[in-house]
């Protein structure tokens, strides 16, 4: 009995002391618990900062990309914008161009009312200049014939060569094939004028005596009663004399460039 109260004491105290230690444990706990946060507070944050600022950088690249994609769509946008207004800008020069080509030709033909005229179109041409042709939109139809002769506020252009129903084909001045007659008033002197391949235009059989000088204005001769008469032709260029030959040569600017050309006017024979 006596070993047996012994065990019931000692048991009694370790209970006692087992309290005693979790209830100490709860209050240091309970007394350190904003220690404690804190502590791992001031852990969290410290791992923490290397995040915020990848990811703070993180946000930067993403804001400047977006910003960087901004501006090329805007830039995209204004390119589209410059082309659309080159575009209308280019439409109106040629309008304007258009324009003054039809009223420098209805000036001329108002001017020479004793004259018939038919106002055509040139739907075709060589760019390159390797051909002295021009297609038109008026054709027999319209009273066109071969041997009508094409002009442009008072420049003579070229002749009818081939003339369909509703089209025809003209051959331009700078064509070694087409001989004009052609006179310089200001010496009343003659001579024959036609194109070269790749010199543009010559003036041949030019008397001996004849005064020639640069910038003479050379025009269509009334000798020729199937040419119209003054009509411009161009002016001298460059004059050509040689001891072999007794007639002298020059050679002659036009005063029109076949690309700038979009309307002439047709002469019709009445």
């Amino acid at each position: 009995m006596p070993i047996l109260n012994f065990s019931q004491k000692f048991r009694r105290r370790e209970t006692i002391l087992l309290g005693s230690i979790i209830l100490c444990l709860v209050v240091i706990i309970y007394l350190n618990f904003s220690y404690l946060l804190s502590f791992f507070s001031s852990v969290f944050i410290v791992f923490q900062k290397p995040f915020n600022q990848i990811s703070r950088q993180i946000g930067n690249f993403s804001r400047g990309f977006n910003y960087a994609e901004e501006i090329v769509n805007e830039n995209n946008q204004l390119k589209i914008l410059n082309t659309n207004l080159l575009q209308e800008n280019i439409k109106l020069k040629n309008l304007s161009e258009e324009n003054k080509n039809l009223l420098e030709i209805l000036n001329y033909t108002k001017n020479n009312d004793q004259t018939n005229f038919q106002l055509a179109y040139i739907y075709a041409q060589d760019t390159l200049n390797i051909s002295n042709i021009i297609f038109l939109d008026k054709g027999a139809n319209h009273n066109i014939k071969v041997g009508n002769h094409v002009v442009y506020n008072g420049l003579y252009i070229g002749k009818i060569i081939e003339a369909w129903p509703n089209t025809s084909k003209a051959e331009l001045i700078f064509s070694p094939n087409l001989k004009i007659v052609a006179q310089i008033p200001e010496i009343n002197s003659s001579g024959i004028v036609h194109g070269q391949i790749g010199f543009g235009l010559i003036m041949e059989d030019i008397p001996p005596d004849a005064k020639l000088q640069i910038g003479q204005i050379v025009v269509t001769s009334p000798i020729d009663p199937q040419m119209p008469a003054n009509l411009l032709l161009g002016e001298i260029q460059e004059i050509i004399k040689n001891d072999q030959d007794i007639f002298q040569k020059a050679i002659i600017k036009p005063y029109f460039d076949r690309k700038n050309l979009q309307y002439v006017s047709i002469q019709i024979q009445s």
